[in-house]
């Protein structure tokens, strides 16, 4: 048998016994926030939950229970394994080696984790990095890896700057209707990147790819409703990979994507270190005018990315778990230092992920120990297991996304948005939040992520202004003042 199916059936039978051993769960209390404790009765706070003074990354890992920590660790590796084909992917739009997108997402997602700031958020790189990057990689030649640098530099300078100035307070001002379109926007453009997978195909390979998309899918959904001793994850790509392997599927995989040399293993994947300390390029007027409308590009986007993705885990439910108040400007300064960082090793750059992000608290990690193990990880395939890792089909992994997708989306406070902005007697606010929201899922969609939330929160402010205006006007007109 290959390699792929007998590695395959292993990681199963480990599942199998995680299932089998699996504790019974206690009884559920509701989630709870520092600022939720803060507000209670200090008896009644001490009696539901011991609170540490601080939370730091020893104080949350002395914390967690055994089951805690396993799940969480199963949640990093799903993490890791699912930003391989999103690292090369990244990395591909900016013109660089698919191992460049690995080892960047390697080192954002590393110092991110270390310095705190959020636990529970994924951090790597993304396309917020690359797009506005290819500006820079595709038009300067052989000095392209310089320029690259040094813009990712400076774009991880301001984001320290935003850091030091709080800015990351700001993200208050984030509305409900404004996330919900984000969301909504988010979880279009996740889906409709997996579309790629089927484009030129036909016949078998087209039933194929779509079979076991649906079936990846389908398991993600059904696990979880069984058992949460394995992230559902953990079950669906094993299994798709060792049916396709066993089944002679025609898919696409990983290593199709990227190339033998990404899957090679070994030492020979490593990044080169950069000696120099600053970039070889000339440090003129004209160079600053080409890298910082690019640079101000990244810094602003993955300010917002990241702030988003941490507030998704600040604010998901969570049972029997205490949540952290996020430390939103700490997070900012441990992305930025994580892209510097990146830098001298070829890499372009990063920030938190919401839809990974999403990915993790869906299996179950909330923690310091999912950010951290993502990263180590992803590591771990393309030098170790990247036989394997080679093997997986992106049919597999586009399901699994399929999954954020949908879970990304919401409908229901979309819908109740729009009945009550719809009702006879509807307040003003109630049709002002619901524009904001469709104008902010479509820019989310169509234009650009960060465009989409700003415009969603202009509108929703703007016409909070208004309607209290015009409500004030009203009062003067009854009592006679106008």
């Amino acid at each position: 048998m290959p390699f792929a199916p007998r590695f395959g059936i292993f990681l199963l039978s480990i599942i199998f016994v995680l299932l089998q051993t699996q504790p019974s769960s206690g009884a559920l209390t509701e989630p709870q926030t520092l600022k939720d404790v803060k507000r209670q009765d200090p008896g009644v706070a001490k009696s539901k939950v011991s609170l540490p003074e601080k939370f730091d990354a020893r104080t949350q890992l002395g914390q967690l229970q055994p089951p805690k920590i396993t799940t969480e660790i199963l949640s990093g590796t799903i993490l890791g394994l699912a930003n391989v084909p999103s690292s090369i992917a990244y990395a591909g739009i900016a013109g660089l080696h698919p191992l460049t997108g690995i080892w960047t997402s390697f080192f954002v997602g590393l110092t991110s984790a270390l310095y705190g700031g959020r636990p529970g958020l994924i951090a790597a790189t993304a396309s917020a990095v690359c797009v506005p990057l290819s500006k820079i990689t595709k038009t300067m030649g052989g000095l392209a890896p310089e320029y690259m640098q040094a813009t990712v530099l400076l774009a991880s300078a301001l984001q320290a700057a935003f850091s030091l100035l709080k800015l990351g307070n700001l993200i208050s001002l984030v509305t409900q209707p404004s996330l919900f379109g984000f969301m909504n926007g988010l979880g279009l453009v996740i889906a409709k990147a997996q579309m790629g997978i089927f484009a030129g195909l036909s016949g078998i390979p087209l039933l194929s790819t779509v079979l076991v998309a649906l079936a990846t899918a389908l398991i993600v959904t059904i696990v979880p409703r069984f058992t949460t001793a394995v992230p559902s994850p953990l079950v669906a790509l094993p299994l798709a990979t060792v049916v396709s392997s066993i089944l002679h599927l025609p898919l696409k995989t990983l290593g199709d994507l990227a190339g033998p040399d990404t899957f090679s293993g070994g030492l020979k994947v490593l990044p080169s270190v950069k000696t120099k300390l600053l970039p070889d390029i000339p440090y003129t007027k004209d160079t600053l005018a080409l890298l910082f409308p690019v640079a101000m590009s990244i810094s602003v986007i993955t300010f917002l990315q990241t702030l988003l993705a941490s507030k998704a885990v600040e604010d998901a439910p969570i049972k029997n778990t205490l949540i952290p108040e996020t430390k939103k400007n700490r997070a900012l300064m441990g992305v930025a230092l994580g892209s510097s960082i990146s830098t001298f090793f070829g890499g372009c750059g990063g920030c938190g992920l919401l839809p990974f992000t999403q990915l993790n608290m869906n299996c179950g990690g909330r923690g310091m120990v999912s950010s951290l193990t993502q990263p180590l990880c992803l590591a771990l395939f393309v030098m170790v297991f990247a036989p394997l890792i080679a093997h997986v089909p992106m049919a597999a992994m586009a399901g699994l996304m399929f999954t954020v997708a949908r879970s990304s989306i919401k409908p229901l406070p979309s819908y109740q948005m729009a009945q009550k902005a719809f009702s006879s007697g509807a307040p003003g606010m109630a049709k002002v939040d619901f524009l904001a929201l469709c104008v902010s899922s479509i820019v989310c969609f169509k234009v650009d992520m960060a465009m989409g939330i700003v415009l969603g929160i202009v509108i929703d402010r703007i016409g909070r202004l208004v309607i209290e205006k015009m409500g004030q006007a009203e009062e003067g007109k009854d009592s006679g003042i106008i």
